[in-house]
């Protein structure tokens, strides 16, 4: 079968990965997925390139981030042991940035390795962003 193009158009994408994920702004608690796309890159097939975007919301507020994309040279994935900054939009019109650190999950076969995270950040308001997905969504209450 065909394979999906990533959403710029540039590469094909091979693998997809939904990870739960709660942002917490302020006191309120917001869920949703980290959506991760793996492709290859239309220039050749060793490169390998991740797509990352967050959607979350408590059925009051929805925040998202952007696609945010990192390239890499092999199937080890691109994001692992890494951190990347990302834009912020409320529902609200709040807007803000944050700081996601990225660790790779194993699963059984390749297309299920996920990825797991945290987050910190601010809106424009003030308020405190503090990001969990994947398996480290257990510590959603620890004070990091």
């Amino acid at each position: 079968g065909c394979l999906p193009a990533m959403p710029d158009g540039n590469g094909t994408a091979s693998y997809t990965w939904n990870d739960q994920a709660v942002l917490n702004v302020g006191s309120q608690s917001l869920i949703g997925q980290v959506t991760t796309l793996m492709g290859t890159r239309s220039d050749g097939p060793s490169y390998f390139r991740q797509t990352q975007q967050i959607q979350v919301s408590n059925g009051y507020l929805t925040c998202s981030t952007p696609l945010n994309e990192k390239w890499g040279g092999g199937r080890e994935g691109v994001f692992a042991g890494s951190s990347y900054n990302t834009e912020v939009s409320c529902s609200d019109g709040t807007t803000g940035r944050m700081q996601v650190t990225v660790s790779p999950w194993r699963g059984e076969g390749f297309a299920n390795h996920g990825l797991s995270g945290l987050g910190t950040g601010r809106l424009s308001n003030g308020a405190r962003l503090r990001l969990t997905f994947g398996p480290s969504i257990n510590v959603t209450n620890t004070n990091f």
